[in-house]
């Protein structure tokens, strides 16, 4: 598992059993305070069912393979997951695509 902070924006967990996992779940929930998610995957892989009920789940996907056309075709997706990144400083966000 990789955790990289910026402020109270956590990124880099690539490990699907971080929340899963009742352990996972309480150092999300405690450790890190997480109160938002945001789940950027693809439709397929997007579950639509956040890691623990005390969150605010935000499923927001993002095809992959789209790289090239991402900021062009999907503006209002982005403009959606960078406000709620915005209130981060309030919020602690859990924030994952496809690639962790």
């Amino acid at each position: 598992m990789r955790i990289h902070e910026k402020g109270n924006l956590i990124c880099g967990i690539r490990d699907n059993n971080m929340r899963r996992k009742e352990e996972g779940k309480q150092i999300l929930l405690k450790d890190f305070g997480i109160k938002i998610e945001i789940d950027l995957r693809d439709p397929d892989r997007n579950t639509g069912t956040p890691f623990a009920n005390e969150v605010e789940y935000y499923p927001i996907p993002i095809p992959k393979g789209t790289k090239i056309i991402r900021f062009d075709n999907f503006e209002e997706i982005y403009k959606k997951v960078f406000n709620l990144i915005s209130q981060a400083d309030k919020k602690h966000i859990l924030l994952y695509c496809h690639a962790g």
